[in-house]
């Protein structure tokens, strides 16, 4: 079976063919382009493109060789848009895509169907109009914050692991989450968007599972995640990470303070790691931020719930209390944010079981908040 084993400077692919002819190559990768030509969903999978030249011995990209497919002379798809192609014939919306993509050839509808399949079962049964409601950015994350305040807030009431007047630290701590969701998140955003940019898996990582790809994207955000941490606090960057350990208190919402500096860096390895989900279903990037607002909501909760067992795999609420302490003893301690394996493995694990359960919090000085909250 032919695969892709080199290509040359200027780009140009070339390939094993095995037993197979090139003439048996090209008819049966014509004939697979027509076919989902005709049949057009235009959802699916895409990879790097893995393809050997064409019948008259040179090499061409997919827009060219698909435009000669489709008898257009030497290949070249002409002026498209999306404008241009929003009525046109399948043929068309398939130059027009593989123009966008530069080296990346279509191969399978698989993911699209799936997609289609359970966005339009949601909205059948909530309405058209219910469901463009929910699911519209503004809307949902407002959504999911008032679940999280009845959630939790009833979860700390029910089981608290130390006595916290809530109305006296409450009002400080939306001033904190509105200052994140409105200037640091999208500054942020915007930020990392350009470093480190966002890149897609190589075709081989793409092709995964979805499970298998869901699992790796926790694990490499999360191991990231944890150097970043250990970056933070050493003596050169601690000022960027300061406020989030200066609330003298922990529940839910205590973990929402961070910097512009500080929030950027954490970020790079999600994003890198974000490149193996490119290809997913409509809801998972949504699915991925609820799962760090809960994952950061969780670790910081007032509660005394404790299993050892869990602690073996996932930072639970006492183990990542150790890290906010106050006592010199414990600083630098439990820094991993979602798997417990990381402290293990680097040295900085530390037994909850062997930590009094009165710990005290905050960074035991007095600073200035506007240099806190900007992180300098």
């Amino acid at each position: 079976m032919g695969k892709a084993v080199a290509s040359n400077h200027d780009g140009n692919q070339t390939c094993d063919l095995g037993n197979r002819s090139r003439e048996q190559v090209l008819q049966s990768r014509e004939a697979g382009i027509k076919r989902r030509a005709s049949s057009l969903g235009m959802r699916g999978h895409w990879k790097e493109k893995e393809y050997c030249g064409n019948r008259d011995g040179k090499t061409h990209s997919p827009v060219n060789r698909l435009g000669r497919l489709l008898g257009n002379g030497d290949g070249d798809p002409g002026p498209l848009s999306a404008s241009s192609v929003s009525s046109s014939s399948p043929a068309a919306k398939v130059k027009y895509l593989l123009s966008l993509t530069g080296n990346l050839a279509y191969t399978d509808f698989e993911w699209g169907r799936l997609t289609s399949r359970m966005g339009g079962r949601l909205e059948s049964f909530l309405g058209k109009a219910l469901f463009d409601f929910m699911f519209s950015p503004t809307v949902f994350f407002k959504l999911v914050f008032l679940l999280r305040l009845v959630v939790f807030t009833t979860l700390e009431f029910l089981r608290p692991a130390r006595s916290l007047s809530y109305l006296s630290v409450i009002g400080r701590d939306l001033i904190a989450y509105v200052v994140f969701r409105c200037a640091i998140l999208p500054v942020c955003i915007y930020l990392n968007d350009i470093f480190p940019g966002y890149h897609p898996a190589p075709a081989s990582v793409a092709h995964l599972p979805l499970a298998v790809r869901v699992v790796l994207y926790f694990i490499l955000a999360d191991f990231g995640h944890y150097w970043i941490h250990r970056l933070t606090h050493t003596r050169y960057l601690w000022r960027v990470h300061k406020w989030h350990h200066a609330p003298t208190y922990m529940y839910w919402l205590g973990g929402v303070r961070t910097t512009i500096p500080d929030f950027f860096m954490v970020n790079i390895p999600y994003v890198l790691a974000y490149s193996v989900l490119y290809i997913s279903p409509w809801w998972m990037a949504s699915a991925i931020a609820v799962s760090s607002i809960l994952q950061n909501d969780w670790m910081h909760m007032n509660v005394t719930w404790r299993s050892r067992w869990l602690e073996w795999v996932i930072v639970t609420p006492r183990y990542h209390h150790i890290h906010h302490s106050d006592d010199p003893e414990h600083y630098g301690r439990n820094m991993a944010s979602l798997f417990t394996v990381w402290d293990r493995l680097f040295g900085t694990y530390l037994d909850p079981e062997k930590v009094d359960a009165k710990l005290s919090f905050g960074i035991g000085e007095k600073e200035n908040p506007a240099r806190l909250v900007l992180g300098v």
